[in-house]
């Protein structure tokens, strides 16, 4: 018997509550998977008890609702007999606790299309069982919130039927291993609203366990931003955060940096294209090197440059970055674009790096890094000569140093 976790555990939820609970420290993860082990304990802990005649009611739903024409087929009959004797915990909860009075049971539906989710478009559908709370939730959301028609009121019968979930299933925590364990929220091109986005972010606390937040192409303002930024603490487990093309500008960005310190497993970060200027870039600067695990990060066709030595500092203190997207920063103005070109070379003297073009192997300017160069004219002649290849608005050079590649293109016209 786990006395020492089963205590832990218990004092825990009962202290802070399900699911809104504050506290995920290591031993109460610890908990919960020594806990799921123990499937008698959990089961007479938490009183999910069998519903009396659920087993029929969940074989009527999927032949008679949910497969009308094909509930004779090998792909009802398989997720029937999956379900009714499965051994996985979540489901076996899920089927015996949600929503089963409902005339149309959300969480039940949303167990189907998991199960019927083709892999590709060429391919059979996955026949599988989800294994944790956060895929299946972020499965359903993703299949049926893209949809316009219909998102408000799906949006909230399915938050309605999780928040009446038992704590056991609300925090119930899988082992996820491998490179691309876990799942991802992609609603690329989905345009979404601050309401929208107000509601998703209310799933938050029930994909503990996401990997990917992807909203390409969503036209994300400031306030849509701001709401993902206040509820990021839920998703520690992020590794991909996609922006590419919304209009979160400066003070979108503010927020979101702000929270950067609680992503500490984040390995990629775009924020292309998203109306960002000098005081966004500087907030940038200033948390990024919170993000220790990135690797690749990109914020082109963003008025940034003027924070690139900034930018270049947190850089150095970053030792697993190793590519960062900085194309099309555009200037306004000669002034400025004599200002950018030494903010360029002032960020290469910082990293001690080196400029060459882009898919070229040619190096055009060499950092001494604090050697005494032997001859300073031949150095800033060198330098002449990159402004020169820079004259172009679509001319990418990459500052290399060491394993990091930093892409730039500024339209430098001189």
């Amino acid at each position: 018997m786990l006395k020492g976790p089963y205590l832990f555990y218990r004092q825990t939820l009962f202290q802070f509550g399900p699911p809104e609970y504050q506290v995920y420290s290591l031993d109460y993860q610890y908990a919960v998977e020594e806990l799921a082990n123990q499937m008698d304990m959990i089961r007479k802990f938490f009183k999910i008890k069998e519903a009396k005649g659920w087993r029929k009611r969940w074989t009527e739903y999927v032949t008679q609702k949910y497969f009308p024409r094909r509930n004779r087929s090998p792909l009802v009959k398989d997720l029937i007999e999956q379900t009714t004797t499965t051994r996985n915990f979540l489901t076996m909860a899920l089927l015996q606790t949600a929503d089963v009075d409902e005339e149309n049971p959300v969480l039940w539906r949303c167990m189907c299309k998991f199960w019927e989710k083709p892999v590709s478009r060429s391919w059979p559908p996955r026949k599988e069982l989800p294994t944790t709370l956060t895929e299946l939730v972020a499965d359903c959301i993703e299949q049926v919130g893209r949809k316009k028609h219909g998102r408000k009121v799906f949006f909230s019968s399915l938050l309605s039927a999780l928040k009446a979930l038992p704590a056991a299933v609300a925090v119930f925590k899988r082992t996820v291993s491998g490179p691309n364990a876990g799942p991802t929220l992609f609603f690329g091109g989905v345009v979404l609203s601050g309401d929208d986005v107000t509601s998703l972010v209310k799933f938050f606390p029930y994909l503990l366990h996401l990997k990917g937040l992807k909203f390409p192409h969503c036209k994300i303002k400031t306030d849509g931003v701001t709401k993902i930024a206040e509820q990021l603490h839920f998703l520690q487990h992020l590794e991909k955060i996609n922006m590419y093309k919304n209009d979160i500008g400066n003070e979108g960005v503010k927020k979101l940096a702000e929270k950067f310190h609680l992503l500490q497993k984040l390995k990629e970060l775009s924020l292309q294209g998203n109306s960002i200027s000098a005081s966004g870039g500087t907030a940038i600067a200033e948390n990024v090197a919170h993000l220790q695990a990135l690797e690749r990060l990109s914020l082109g066709e963003n008025k940034v440059a003027s924070s690139l030595p900034d930018l270049a500092r947190s850089f150095a203190k970053m030792p697993r970055l190793r590519s960062v997207g900085l194309e099309y920063l555009g200037y306004e103005g000669e002034a400025e674009v004599a200002a950018n070109a030494e903010r360029v070379r002032e960020a290469v003297d910082i990293l001690c790096g080196s400029i060459r073009p882009y898919r070229q192997t040619t190096t055009l300017y060499n950092q001494t890094c604090g050697k005494s160069a032997t001859d300073t004219t031949l150095v800033d002649g060198k330098w002449e000569a990159v402004k020169k290849v820079m004259k172009l608005s679509n001319y990418i050079v990459v500052i290399q140093s060491g394993n990091l590649d930093i892409r730039i293109s500024l339209g430098l016209d001189v």
